[in-house]
């Protein structure tokens, strides 16, 4: 399998378990947490392919792949704020951050990454 295919299938997957991982923390199950740390690794691990294939730079010169990189790190950003939330109990502003905030601009990462490579 080559590393582009592997990095889209984590990313995939990154997706689907945050998708998974906001539906049960919306019914109140504690092994939300479990699955959005999942997804956050495979996230993190296919982050870190794609910075291999780009040989370390993190800006290319090319404004599509500039945008991913940059929404990428907001996105990571987001994601410890998300966390932060949760682990102080802070369960509406945990709620309505994940829908209004770090979604959106997560899945405008991921869709800019599927631009990159298609």
């Amino acid at each position: 399998m080559s590393l582009l295919h592997q990095i889209e299938g984590l990313m995939t997957l990154a997706f689907m378990l945050y998708v998974i991982a906001y539906f049960m923390a919306k019914r109140k199950n504690k092994k939300h947490k479990i699955i959005a740390l999942i997804g956050f690794f495979m996230d993190m691990y296919g982050t870190y392919l794609m910075f291999v294939i780009s040989n370390g730079a993190m800006f290319s010169g090319y404004l599509y792949s500039d945008i991913h990189t940059v929404l990428s790190l907001i996105a990571f950003f987001l994601f410890f704020i998300q966390a932060m939330l949760g682990i102080f109990k802070k369960i509406n502003y945990h709620m309505a951050f994940a829908k209004y905030v770090f979604f959106p601009v997560w899945i405008l990462s991921f869709i800019s990454g599927v631009f990159i490579v298609h």
